[in-house]
């Protein structure tokens, strides 16, 4: 998505209306999310701003050869880390304003949950090929699939019995 991006010979400026474009983009789309890249596929480095809107849901997935990033703008985010079958080993409460970011080593399984509506600045090594950018948990429903924000749900509740601490309740219905 580049519509909302200035470019000015090879400075890319974002600005506060480019975010809100950008929020307003994930309202609509179906999977409730909306990236913009500020690379290009073939660049070294992929750098790009995911803005997710609740209820969206991420397949946990793992990167095989690359770390990533995760950099909170806005909202609040819960990043979680899997096993390979699929329990949660450790989880990392990104908000805005208290807890800026995370790094999530390559090979890792993970997902991230918006508890509000929420920018990510995500960074990875490149270039970014499309067959090998990440492989998705056969633990976990795909995106799309019918029991996919059940089992969120359930893994939220989990996540929140196992995690007091966390406040979780701020973002959470009973």
């Amino acid at each position: 998505m580049q519509f909302w991006m200035e470019r000015r010979s090879n400075l890319k400026i974002v600005t506060w209306e480019d975010v809100n474009a950008l929020k307003h983009a994930a309202r609509r789309s179906p999977r409730k999310r909306q990236n913009a890249n500020l690379h290009e596929y073939k660049d070294v480095v992929q750098f790009f701003f995911n803005a997710f809107s609740p209820p969206t849901y991420v397949q946990p997935h793992r990167h095989v050869d690359k770390d990533e990033y995760f950099l909170i703008c806005e909202g609040t985010v819960l990043t979680l880390e899997f096993d390979d079958a699929g329990e949660v080993t450790q989880i990392a409460l990104l908000e805005a304003g208290v807890t800026r970011a995370c790094k999530i080593e390559a090979g890792t399984w993970h997902t991230v949950v918006a508890l509000t509506e929420s920018i990510l600045l995500e960074v990875k090594a490149g270039p970014y090929d499309p067959n090998t950018a990440k492989e998705f948990a056969a633990w976990a429903p795909s995106e799309g699939a019918a029991e996919a924000e059940q089992w969120q749900r359930k893994l939220l509740d989990t996540v929140r019995r196992a995690n007091p601490e966390l406040l979780l309740f701020r973002f959470l219905q009973e």
